[in-house]
């Protein structure tokens, strides 16, 4: 033996433990809020992005429980949550809410993690929390837009439908007017043609009459003016 002396390995959950708030550390500067909660939910750590989330500084979240943020409205649900993890099982990402220092809520998009020792059995969670707020927000606003968009393109639809009935009607109308006037320019043809055969009719009888009025005129003038 050369004398040196090797220290226990200690408890394994232990050294695990310590390697995740090394972690920790590194990721301090997250924006995501990182947090290292117990089985019971007791905050074990918290990142620089959680304190810019939730309000709350380190010294304030260590060893809070979680449960101080989740709404009434979500507190079954995590319950339950926290019951399956404890349990083993393991939880996908989900949307949920959250309750910041100034009692705001907002919308969180969670990711956890199960930490487990060497015999498998857990011993901690580990969240990664992401504010959405502003990202729902956006999207509210999206399809609040989109939807008004759609009922105005539905608006321009109907619209075009109606001047497409309505241009139809003035050709329609057109048409008939087109049908009138050569209808009238028929007549006014005819009332010519008519006009010019009554006054062929009457230019003898006229001129005839001319002659006898002319004859008559003479006549009362000789009568009434006998030569000397």
């Amino acid at each position: 033996m050369n004398g040196s002396s090797r220290e226990p390995p200690g408890d394994p959950a232990l050294t695990d433990l310590e390697s995740l708030q090394r972690l920790a550390t590194v990721v301090k500067d997250s924006n995501d809020a990182i947090i290292l909660i117990d089985l019971f939910g007791h905050i074990m750590a918290w990142n620089r992005g959680a304190e810019i989330i939730y309000g709350y500084s380190d010294a304030e979240a260590l060893g809070m429980d979680i449960m101080s943020l989740v709404p009434d409205s979500e507190r079954e649900r995590n319950e339950a949550m926290m019951k399956k993890l404890r349990g083993g099982e393991q939880i996908t990402s989900f949307e949920t809410k959250r309750i910041t220092k100034a009692r705001k809520e907002v919308d969180i998009q969670l990711t956890i993690t199960s930490l487990k020792d060497r015999r498998g059995k857990p011993y901690a969670i580990a969240t990664t929390e992401r504010d959405v707020s502003e990202i729902k927000h956006n999207a509210e606003n999206l399809r609040q837009t989109v939807e008004r968009l759609q009922r105005r393109t539905e608006e321009l639809e109907t619209a075009r439908e109606e001047l497409e009935v309505s241009n139809e009607e003035i050709r329609s109308m057109n048409d008939e007017l087109d049908q009138a006037l050569k209808h009238i320019q028929g007549l006014d043809k005819e009332i010519i043609e008519y006009s010019n055969i009554i006054l062929k009719y009457l230019q003898n009888p006229l001129r005839e009459m001319n002659v006898a009025i002319g004859t008559l005129l003479n006549t009362q003038v000789s009568e009434m003016c006998p030569p000397h």
